[in-house]
């Protein structure tokens, strides 16, 4: 495996993972994200314009208290909690 397909295989693994913690339906902001996803907040951006090819993200700014972003309702997956909590 060269360079390339190890950095396309952690792109794919970070846009899951922050598609993932939008789907709680919950609004999150770009610094949490990163923090969870252990990457900059420029890479969650990127991913989240990535995503938003395939999927209706908002984002809003306001800062740190105002700002953020959130799945929109119809991607939400109402069952998610309690599939974990099995």
């Amino acid at each position: 495996m060269n360079e390339n397909q190890r950095y396309q295989i952690r792109r794919t693994t970070v846009d899951a993972y922050i598609l993932y913690c939008l789907m709680d339906g919950k609004i999150h902001k770009r610094e949490e994200l990163a923090s969870r996803a252990d990457i900059s907040t420029r890479s969650v951006q990127r991913s989240i314009e990535r995503l938003g090819v395939y999927f209706i993200i908002h984002t809003f700014r306001g800062g740190e208290t105002k700002g953020g972003i959130y799945l929109d309702e119809r991607f939400i997956y109402s069952d998610r909690t309690k599939e974990i909590e099995r």
